[in-house]
Formats: C-alpha cells, sequence, structure tokens
C-alpha cells in the first residue's frame, strides 16, 4: 500500500499541509524533535488549539495515524489529541485526565 499523505512538520510551514484552529496556539518547534528538524507544539492552558489536515482525504477505508506526544505539563480534562472525523463518528486518540493515559477510541 503506497502512502498518500506523510508530514512530521519538518517542513515548518503551515500551509499547503495544515490548517490552525483559532486562535492559533501552535507553532513550530526546532528545539525539541523527535527524528526531523521540527515539531508541532501546542501551547494551550484553557483553550482548545487544533492542527486540521489541509485538504481532502483520500479514497480509502482504511486511516493509519501516528504521533509521538509529549507533554511538559498534564491537561487538567479530558482532550482529544488526534482526531479524525468521520460519518460514523469520531476515532482518534484522548487523555482521560482522570487516570493520566491515553486512550483510542472511535
Amino acid at each position: 500500500m503506497a502512502a498518500t499523505f506523510c508530514c512530521g512538520f519538518e517542513c515548518g510551514k503551515e500551509n499547503p499541509h495544515w490548517l490552525f484552529g483559532d486562535p492559533a496556539t501552535c507553532t513550530f518547534s526546532s528545539s525539541t524533535s523527535r527524528s526531523g528538524s521540527r515539531s508541532l507544539r501546542f501551547n494551550t492552558t484553557t483553550i482548545i488549539s487544533t492542527a486540521t489536515r489541509s485538504g481532502a482525504l483520500p479514497n480509502s477505508s482504511m486511516l493509519v495515524m501516528r504521533a509521538y506526544i509529549k507533554f511538559d505539563s498534564l491537561p487538567s480534562a479530558d482532550v482529544a489529541l488526534m482526531i479524525q472525523r468521520g460519518g460514523s463518528g469520531d476515532g482518534g486518540i484522548w487523555f482521560k485526565s482522570s487516570d493520566s493515559k491515553l486512550y483510542c477510541a472511535g
């Protein structure tokens, strides 16, 4: 199977890959990265911040997402970290503050 979209934020450009939410509290960081030259950092306190893939998703019944997540401090509320919105619901990775664990759900 060939990949149709791969981006690890190395380019450091919001467009053409990403749309940042309003207010845009995420920035590209060159000081913290896993394997590339940049990462995406969300600087939030009580504000919801999003980075959404720009453009249409491929016409496929399979979607694979992978992320490396590092918390400087844990969120104080349940939060969706990485989601894919779909016709039958949302799937992705959520953080649950009551037990400080990550969950996959769909």
